[in-house]
């Protein structure tokens, strides 16, 4: 990948976020460092005309500094940037932090803003003891605890310099802050005496994450739609307060941050590159979304067998003979609505909306951008999504699906990405021909094709040239892909030839019970893919080599064709949805 980091002065010799752009470039992406306050910046070459655009702009910002100007700049252009200005600006300002995050319920507290230190003795000596900081502080710059009102005459905000004031209601509590990191590829907290009078001598350090610290960095992040973050808390009477939100911190104690930032990079550079893809071009990306849920099955209940549930299945295909068959099935007790999310007349959007009220469970059985967006919509007002919008994109991008296989010790084809296929003229240190060349990002349509050599990957530069791809080694193999699909836990198993082969149809063959090409291990391990991705209803794509079965592919939500009884057992499985969803980070 292509990256720019953009680096304020403050930062020019800190750990953060040079370490992760370090680490980046070990990885063999290539990484720009961009200092605003040491060179001009030419706009109109860093942006859409450029012959090798960045995929992602990075910034660790500093209050009023000119690098949140920059990022701006790329994402109006359809850039993808870390983290998302209008989320920067958000948490930048502290007095709209403040404000938005108590109307979205995040407990923050009672706060004041003064445009001038002498409008501090308004405020009524009620609301005594109080925390006075700069509105566009950070790093605990010049924030004070004045206790009465009498303290406001020794007030020193030197060190504040120019701007205005916040005085927040101090909120009791053990002398000790804990910092909620969110790195993008997990939650850590990390306990630090209090900058108000906490002891001195005292480390910070890692502390347990607990079920409602857990909850509440994921619902800050939500809330104010950060991918990378950290959030300050406090243990008061009235429970955890947060007093803090910062984008891009600095994750200190966090072990190997660096790399587990960088890699969060990857990722999310990822799911917006695919989301814009999938758009047919840039910008217009959607904002974070939630974690996926993870639904629990239970057994059907008394409400869904005698009053019926009301389903809703997102397809822009409903004559799919499988999903046509299953619809009939359940229409039979349950109240079936199908959405198609681009009828070209925006009804889609507009029927999604409806129907939220009475849906009690949404099948997601499209991959198009559109369909993505009303489900991440939904998802975002509560709904139960059936696989959930962040597990189906993940499947789309190969990247990130090679990445998880690697993660779960599941034996898959060795990969290399590429920005483009161009790049693929020089074959990457470690590959050798024959290769198998895939679009990065999974559609109709896309890119899935041996080469034996330069002369044939030259062949495809016309239509192909500028694609995102990866390249994987070619093992052989005997020309059929074993298909696992996955209906709720239960799963069943095919041949179908494999579409490098010239006499590729999709008609499937089932394997005999018992053949020693798909043994028990096999099967546990493709149910392993779905805790991975966190899917219910799922496909797994094996070869059989010298050396055992390989991964080749992972989807959501596959057409079940050729599954003999697949109509009824996703009729069975979306009647046994417990309503319990719980998000996960």
């Amino acid at each position: 990948m292509r990256l720019c980091f953009i680096v304020e002065r403050r930062y020019r010799r800190d750990g953060m976020p040079r370490l992760v752009a370090d680490q980046l470039k070990r990885w063999g992406h290539h990484v720009d460092l961009l200092e605003p306050q040491a060179a001009v910046t030419c706009l109109t070459e860093l942006f859409p005309d450029r012959q090798e655009p960045y995929d992602a702009w990075v910034l660790k910002t500093v209050s009023d500094g000119p690098g949140i100007s920059i990022l701006e700049a790329a994402a109006a252009t359809g850039a993808v940037t870390i983290n998302d200005p209008r989320a920067i600006r958000l948490v930048r300002d502290k007095a709209v932090a403040a404000a938005y995050a108590r109307v979205h319920g995040l407990p923050f507290p009672h706060t004041y803003f003064v445009t001038d230190i002498g409008l501090l003795s308004q405020i009524p000596s009620s609301e005594y003891p109080l925390v006075v900081k700069p509105s566009n502080g950070s790093q605990g710059r010049a924030v004070q605890l004045i206790r009465t009102p009498a303290d406001l005459d020794r007030l020193d905000l030197d060190g504040a310099g120019e701007c205005f004031l916040l005085a927040q209601r101090y909120e009791p509590n053990g002398g000790y802050d804990v910092k909620l990191y969110n790195t993008g590829r997990g939650i850590w907290a990390v306990e630090r005496p209090s900058l108000l009078g906490g002891p001195t001598t005292v480390p910070d350090r890692i502390v347990p994450l607990t079920q409602e610290l857990h909850d509440l960095a994921v619902e800050a992040g939500r809330i104010f739609g950060l991918d990378i973050y950290g959030i300050d808390v406090v243990s008061t009477a009235r429970g955890w307060v947060a007093v803090d939100v910062n984008d891009f911190p600095s994750f200190g104690q966090i072990p190997d941050a660096e790399a587990v930032v960088a890699q969060s990079i990857l990722d999310i550079v990822g799911r917006r590159s695919e989301a814009a893809a999938l758009r047919g071009g840039r910008g217009q990306r959607p904002v974070p979304a939630p974690a996926a849920p993870v639904i629990r099955l239970s057994a059907v209940s008394q409400r869904h067998r005698t009053a019926g549930m009301r389903i809703a299945l997102i397809s822009d295909r409903p004559e799919h003979p499988v999903l046509g068959e299953m619809v009939e099935v359940l229409g039979r007790r349950h109240r079936v609505t199908i959405v198609d999310p681009h009828p070209g007349d925006g009804t889609g959007a507009v029927a999604a909306r409806e129907c939220r009220a009475s849906a009690d469970v949404y099948l997601l059985k499209s991959h198009t951008a559109e369909a993505l967006e009303l489900a991440r919509a939904l998802e975002l007002r509560g709904a139960t999504v059936v696989n959930s919008w962040a597990s189906t994109l993940a499947c789309q991008d190969r990247v990130l699906m090679a990445r998880r296989l690697a993660r779960a010790g599941l034996p898959h084809p060795r990969t290399w990405e590429l920005p483009s296929l161009g790049r693929a003229r020089r074959v990457p240190p470690g590959a050798a021909y024959p290769l198998i060349v895939k679009s990065r990002f999974s559609r109709r349509g896309d890119l899935v094709t041996r080469v034996d050599g330069p002369d044939e990957l030259e062949a495809l530069m016309p239509r192909w040239g500028s694609e995102s791809v990866i390249l994987q080694e070619y093992t052989p193999n005997d020309g059929w892909d074993i298909k696992l699909w996955v209906i709720g836990g239960a799963a069943f198993a095919a041949r179908r030839r494999t579409p490098l082969d010239p006499a590729f149809t999709r008609d499937s063959v089932p394997i005999p019970e018992g053949e020693l090409s798909l043994s028990p291990d096999w099967v546990a391990a493709t149910l392993r893919v779905g805790g991975e991705f966190a899917l219910s209803l799922y496909g797994v794509d094996l070869l059989v080599t010298a050396s055992g079965p390989a991964i080749v592919d992972v989807n959501a939500f596959p057409g079940y064709r050729g599954v003999p009884g697949a109509a009824a057992a996703l009729a069975a499985f979306t009647e046994g949805l417990s309503m319990e969803v719980s998000d996960t980070a």
